[in-house]
């Protein structure tokens, strides 16, 4: 952990600090070491879509990084949530519903939606045919799952041939058709020539996390429920696995963090997240609406008033809040920069879509100590990292 502490500082002493480089967090005077560019802070609403919007906001930095587009850029989470619900209800019923089918999803997903389906701007695809202003998916998703089950009980022997078209229809009431071409520039072209426009290369994304039940230096198919299309991440070791995320921020790359925002420390609304070494009341299982009910029945508001000491997390004592549930894959987030604390604590600086209504505005700080013990996996552009870190990490 040192090893970072020292990086980042010198990399501080390079820089005279101004006022805007620094930032007040709760108890925290923090000082910016890297911070990239990222749209603006959007809204999931009442829906478990925070993997699109996160990674698809990675994704929208890359293409700004590229000079493919600028700020203004705003591509569409519900066609790819859309075309995801699409494919993950497939699956279910091949698989005899004996996976997960619920809202949630992955980073790998935006990638692999994109790569089959091509991408759209939100103006194109808002995904809102259903009455209400803002996303929730409740009905819709009670509605797929009911069809879905149906089908699995199979009740005519065999399905009809009409089933998938079925499926379409529902997604179609609730999020809208969507649009076989798009006018860009004045010009109509498809969602993957769009995509293709844009600059995107799907297989340049790639997972990476740190568990001991698996070998280090290989790939597995992580063990959690959202992860309904088996996809594979390489497994690193802990002191690699925050190295090689600092490395990617230094490189001016944005990264999509899945993690656990059920945890004692976690202060979205005061703008932090930290580990502390001490109890406290927490909540499994979260997402905003939780969250939410947490924030309102807030027990640890005095612990939380001036700093903590916070664990030193192990490799063991990560796989033991896995293999206790204790840290679970419940939110996904963009890590946009990384900011110090005056005595070396780093924090990574994270764009939330739980709209702007927080001290920070939607974003908040993560301690390093938070982030090693509660990150389940990230996924980056593999051009964030060096060829060296690419051909060690990469399997």
């Amino acid at each position: 952990m040192k090893k970072f502490i020292l990086a980042a500082a010198s990399v501080l002493m390079v820089f005279s600090v101004s006022a805007k480089d620094t930032v007040k967090v709760g108890p925290y005077k923090l000082t910016k070491v890297y911070e990239n560019p990222t749209t603006s802070v959007k809204d999931q609403n009442r829906t478990g879509t925070c993997w699109a919007f996160s990674t698809l906001a990675v994704v929208e930095s890359d293409i700004i990084k590229d000079g493919k587009a600028d700020m203004s850029l705003d591509l569409s989470e519900m066609w790819i949530a859309r075309h995801a619900y699409f494919d993950k209800f497939v699956k279910y019923v091949r698989m005899q519903g004996k996976i997960c089918f619920e809202q949630g999803g992955a980073a790998h997903d935006i990638p692999a939606m994109i790569e089959k389906y091509g991408i759209v701007r939100e103006k194109d695809y808002p995904g809102l045919s259903y009455g209400e202003k803002n996303h929730v998916h409740s009905e819709l998703m009670g509605v797929l799952k009911s069809y879905a089950n149906t089908l699995v009980k199979n009740p005519n022997g065999r399905l009809t041939p009409v089933w998938k078209d079925a499926v379409n229809g529902i997604l179609d009431a609730y999020l809208g058709k969507c649009p076989e071409t798009i006018s860009v520039d004045g010009k109509d072209i498809t969602p993957k020539e769009y995509a293709k426009s844009l600059g995107i290369n799907t297989n340049n994304y790639v997972e990476f996390a740190s568990a001991t039940h698996h070998p280090f230096g290989e790939k597995f198919i992580y063990e959690v429920a959202d992860n309904w299309a088996w996809s594979e991440v390489n497994n690193i070791p802990l002191k690699d696995f925050t190295e090689l995320a600092i490395e990617a921020l230094k490189n001016g790359y944005t990264i999509a963090w899945g993690s656990d925002v059920s945890d004692k420390g976690f202060r979205f609304k005061d703008g932090f997240a930290v580990y502390p070494d001490f109890e406290a009341s927490s909540v499994a299982g979260l997402e905003r609406a939780k969250w939410e009910k947490m924030n309102r029945e807030d027990k640890n508001k005095a612990l939380f008033s001036k700093k903590v000491n916070e664990k030193e997390i192990t490799q063991e004592y990560r796989a033991l809040l896995f293999d206790n549930y204790t840290a679970t894959d419940d939110h996904g987030m963009q890590i946009v920069g990384l900011y110090q604390e005056a005595d070396g604590t780093l924090f990574f600086k994270v764009k939330n879509s739980w709209t702007t209504n927080s001290s920070q505005k939607g974003y908040f700080y993560a301690s390093e100590s938070f982030f090693e013990a509660l990150t389940m996996n990230f996924m980056i552009n593999k051009n964030a990292i060096s060829k060296a870190s690419q051909d060690k990490y990469i399997k």
